[in-house]
């Protein structure tokens, strides 16, 4: 079962690992990257941030589990399961925390990430004169 996560960061870089299913990737404010993983069989796999990001750093990591038979039955993505991750509930997990406990969403609005990693950048003309995203903290174009 193929799988494709959009990840970003809203503040600190950071990065996302599942070892058991494949490849790291690492996030950053003002960008979204993407990763594809494969989990052909239904299993429960660890998963961790793999990038130091501040205190609580040693409890970040996360159980994914895989549903790969089932899932294909009835449509990834399909779920109405969990808590709605819209801008309301984004602010709130968003906020410092350590040590929280597993919580599911499912995506309410589609929009989201996007505004997400964007939250710090600020809009303005580059050198050559070309407007666009540029990051609140430098030069680097937004994506």
């Amino acid at each position: 079962m193929p799988l494709q996560f959009q990840l970003t960061s809203a503040s600190v870089m950071n990065a996302f690992f599942i070892p058991e299913l494949g490849s790291m990737i690492y996030t950053m404010n003002g960008m979204a990257t993407r990763l594809n993983l494969r989990a052909d069989a239904t299993g429960t796999f660890q998963g961790l941030s793999a990038q130091f990001s501040g205190d609580g750093f040693a409890d970040m990591h996360f159980t994914f589990t895989s549903y790969a038979r089932a899932i294909s039955k009835m449509g990834a993505g399909r779920s109405n399961a969990g808590k709605s991750l819209d801008e309301r509930s984004y602010q709130q997990i968003a906020k410092p925390s350590m040590k929280n406990e597993p919580e599911i969403y499912r995506l309410a609005d589609p929009d989201i990430s996007h505004r997400s990693s964007h939250r710090n950048c600020r809009r303005r003309q580059d050198a050559g004169g070309r407007e666009g995203c540029f990051a609140a903290n430098g030069g680097r174009r937004c994506s």
